[in-house]
């Protein structure tokens, strides 16, 4: 991520190499930590890329919320715990209740789940 954030072009050219030494690694291993048979079933694929594109985004968002409110809203240090400390309860308490209702209703989620899917991405443009 130093790539992205200070625009090191050697930094990017390393992490290729990296990637393509690991890839050439886990195919010639007999017993590979990342089984490439896994990466060939594409539903799979788009599920893992996209659970590492929304934690990115979760984890970005935990670093920059606050620098954003101090710069823009002159926020206390206090003042931006006490804002974001409801959010973070409710996502703890939120995440056990939806962990327990999909663990329940699993096969029936799928249609909604996709259409809140949907939703999601109409926000986003």
């Amino acid at each position: 991520m130093l790539f992205v954030t200070m625009l090191i072009w050697s930094l990017l050219l390393i992490s290729i190499i990296a990637f393509a030494l690991l890839v050439f690694h886990i195919n010639r291993v007999d017993s590979p930590f990342i089984d490439p048979v896994l990466l060939k079933n594409r539903r799979y694929t788009i599920t893992i890329f996209t659970s590492f594109l929304g934690t990115s985004v979760m984890f970005g968002l935990i670093f920059v919320l606050p620098i954003m409110m101090r710069d823009l809203y002159d926020a206390t240090t206090l003042g931006i715990g006490l804002l974001l400390f409801p959010g973070a309860m409710a996502a703890g308490i939120f995440g056990r209740f939806g962990g327990t209702l999909i663990d329940k209703k699993r096969k029936h989620l799928c249609p909604t789940d996709r259409a809140f899917t949907r939703c999601d991405w109409c926000f986003l443009y």
